[in-house]
């Protein structure tokens, strides 16, 4: 049973990763908002509250920038966090 949802993940994985500049967003569908509030925190904006993105908490946010400076301000830095979340969510 787990070697099926092993190979699921797996091939949920490949497809998600492998055109990240083809598929639809992720988790959060609005990248240009995002991309904004995520690069304003590796400039050291700390919020709690980010009234742009209907309120909710920046964990998110602070996760994607973090993506952004590991991977840099391309396509893949900006679709991978949101892509690993849709995996997680295939599980």
């Amino acid at each position: 049973m787990w070697l099926a949802l092993l190979a699921v993940l797996i091939l949920a994985a490949l497809a998600r990763f492998s055109a990240l500049d083809l598929v639809p967003p992720g988790w959060r569908d609005d990248e240009l908002i995002e991309i904004g509030m995520d690069t304003r925190i590796q400039e050291g904006w700390r919020p709690l509250y980010i009234r742009e993105a209907e309120g909710h908490e920046p964990l998110f946010h602070y996760l994607h920038a973090g993506t952004l400076a590991l991977f840099g301000h391309n396509t893949f830095g900006y679709r991978w966090l949101p892509a690993a979340f849709g995996l997680l969510s295939t599980g």
